[in-house]
């Protein structure tokens, strides 16, 4: 496993990646398309992204739960269950039509209720957390339509939850939890621990 490890390493170096690292963030079928396939700025931009949501899912993941006294402050929030599933990924707040622009694929949309004329968005988006509305919402059924955990009946989301905030959101409980990306940063001994 050593040599594995540094022959990644190795290889990493040659390939467009933030740091040498990331590269056991990546899947072998992951390894061999970089390699074999032209990258072009925009499947750049969308590798970088995928391998920073695997960052904080496997951060979260090894932090939550235990009982040490450094563990990882989390903002609570709850609702209804709306669609199963679970999602992790950053907060985008969709207060009018024109902030859908700047909505990033895996991104967990927040808004106060879900407009007809958005479903669209529903493609790129890993979670819908709605403010209004409950299983029978139109947000709600889009939701499960495109097969995407989603929470509705979320009371004060968008004034709790921020732009960059990474949510884990729970389809099946209707359970939130919202963690600083900052903090995640500083806590490399995540990444580290297997």
């Amino acid at each position: 496993i050593p040599r594995l490890r540094s022959l990644l390493l190795a290889m990493a170096r040659y390939l467009p990646l933030d740091s040498p690292q990331d590269i056991f963030y990546l899947k072998v079928s992951e390894i061999r398309e970089m390699t074999q396939n032209t990258m072009n700025a925009y499947k750049i931009k969308a590798l970088r992204e995928f391998i920073q949501s695997r960052k904080y899912k496997r951060r979260i993941a090894h932090r939550l739960g235990t009982e040490d006294k450094n563990r990882l402050e989390a903002l609570e929030l709850s609702g209804y269950a709306a669609s199963k599933g679970e999602a992790l990924g950053k907060v985008r707040c969709i207060r009018r039509s024109e902030d859908l622009k700047h909505l990033q694929a895996g991104e967990v949309i927040v808004t106060d209720y879900f407009e007809p004329f958005w479903e669209q968005a529903l493609t790129q988006a890993g979670g819908l957390i709605l403010e209004l509305g409950g299983a029978l919402s139109h947000g709600a059924m889009l939701a499960r339509q495109y097969n995407i955990p989603a929470v509705a009946g979320v009371k004060g989301a968008l004034n709790s939850l921020k732009n960059g905030l990474i949510v884990r959101l729970d389809g099946n409980t209707g359970n939130i939890q919202a963690y600083q990306a900052e903090a995640l940063e500083r806590s490399e001994a995540w990444v580290t621990s297997e």
